[in-house]
């Protein structure tokens, strides 16, 4: 899951790959229009009566008050500070935190997840761009391990130039990093196995 910048607002990516559009909100929360209505004024109209946001609770405890509403998915999008944004279930029981990792490349990585009780996973990454470690609510740290998985780039049924994240290495071959393993206190807890194409073939 990610955000990521783009002509009109943002881009959120969710957990199956799906691309959700979103107002930029960066400007004027409140005045922020619905993305499938940035082009037609009546539309926006018609929108906003068809599809309202839910009547706001006596107490705001999730910061939801002034977020922009999806009334399609159901979400909350909200700025939490400079860099900081937020995503968050109707109710505010679910919230995602996204930041940028590299400030250059108009994209805002996970970088915690919380619940209703404020009780959150939190996301720490490396210069690669890569989550090296996952803090639980207990401050419990789990280490990820990533590896470069070189891909197929002879099998014409296969077009590895499009897959996500690929990058060509020194050897000027196709790669890509996938998760292979997740440690904690120095021992590892699970490996994952991948094939010339990327596919998770084995979990150990």
């Amino acid at each position: 899951m990610r955000l990521t910048r783009n002509a009109k607002g943002f881009l959120y990516i969710d957990e199956q790959g799906r691309e959700i559009p979103l107002p930029n909100i960066d400007d004027d929360e409140d005045e922020a229009a619905p993305p499938y209505a940035f082009d037609d004024d009546d539309d926006e109209e018609d929108f906003e009566e068809a599809d309202p946001a839910p009547d706001a609770a006596e107490e705001d405890p999730y910061g939801l008050a002034d977020a922009y509403f999806d009334p399609y998915e159901q979400i909350y999008f909200s700025r939490l500070s400079d860099g900081l944004y937020q995503i968050a279930s109707a109710d505010g029981g679910a919230r995602l935190w996204f930041a940028a990792v590299n400030p250059d490349d108009g994209v805002y990585q996970l970088v915690a997840q919380l619940d209703r009780n404020h009780r959150h996973t939190r996301l720490c990454y490396g210069d690669n761009g890569l989550p090296h470690s996952v803090f639980d609510s207990t401050g419990r740290a789990f280490q990820l391990h990533f590896s470069s998985i070189r891909l197929n780039d002879s099998d014409p049924e296969f077009d590895a130039v499009a897959e996500r994240g690929v990058f060509v290495a020194e050897d000027d071959k196709l790669y890509v990093n996938r998760l292979t393993a997740v440690s904690f206190n120095n021992r590892e807890l699970v490996r994952y196995g991948y094939n010339e194409y990327g596919d998770l073939t084995a979990v150990y």
